[in-house]
């Protein structure tokens, strides 16, 4: 087919050629005195199938230059698929990574939450040793000198100190008849749940010491409440004729 198209490109070359010569057409061919332009017909002709040549030429090399880009066509389709693929592998890795990042992030969250709470529970702890409790105190029979006779004696608790007081006193009416009144011997916050104060009582002796044959200890929350239960259990091991004293406490 391009064979066809090349030669009738020669053809219109040519009658061109002759038309230009000829300008009445291509009408019957002249008599003896048209002889002379016959080189320059067959010079035509020469430059027309210079001009084919040229033409097939050209024709050749663009067909080997079509054929040999087929391979390199098909390189850069290649190369284009694989950079495509390539991108929808970054495309998933970019995606997994922000999954990650998500469920960091909702963990960072539930730790400082967990620690927020753990911080909560430390200040209480901590607040714990500054807390009060409530109070603790022990009331008992006056003697006839005004003071308090540590024989007869009752403890008591309350939220604050006047209550604890007027529980302690209640107690002691209740269990002693007090001859001159009722008075209280002392009251402390309570800052602890478990004992933490180790105090020592014993009976009295002429002097007024205490007699280290006749001693008990007791504990408690606070000093007020360990020296009231060592007076609790020398009074009730003993019956001391001069009375009742806390030698120490810690």
């Amino acid at each position: 087919m391009k064979k066809t198209i090349l030669i009738a490109l020669t053809l219109l070359s040519f009658q061109s050629a002759f038309a230009q010569r000829f300008p009445g057409g291509p009408g019957p061919m002249p008599g003896p005195g048209g002889r002379d332009d016959l080189p320059m017909c067959l010079k035509n002709l020469d430059n027309a199938n210079r001009r084919y040549d040229n033409l097939q030429n050209q024709l050749t090399d663009l067909m080997r230059r079509c054929n040999q880009s087929g391979p390199v066509n098909g390189d850069l389709q290649r190369q284009n698929d694989d950079l495509r693929n390539q991108v929808a592998g970054l495309n998933g890795q970019v995606s997994s990574l922000l999954n990650q990042n998500n469920n960091l992030s909702l963990d960072n969250n539930r730790l400082q939450n967990d620690n927020m709470d753990l911080r909560r529970q430390l200040d209480d702890l901590r607040g714990g040793a500054n807390r009060t409790l409530g109070f603790f105190s022990y009331a008992g029979c006056k003697d006839f000198s005004g003071n308090i006779s540590l024989t007869n004696i009752a403890g008591g608790e309350g939220r604050v100190g006047l209550e604890s007081e007027t529980v302690a006193k209640q107690k002691v009416a209740a269990t002693y008849s007090c001859t001159y009144g009722i008075v209280t011997g002392a009251t402390e916050e309570i800052r602890s749940i478990q004992p933490n104060s180790y105090c020592v009582a014993g009976c009295k002796d002429f002097s007024g010491n205490v007699s280290q044959a006749n001693i008990k200890s007791g504990t408690g929350r606070n000093a007020t409440e360990a020296a009231y239960n060592a007076m609790k259990a020398v009074a009730g091991a003993y019956s001391c004729t001069y009375g009742i004293k806390i030698q120490a406490c810690q």
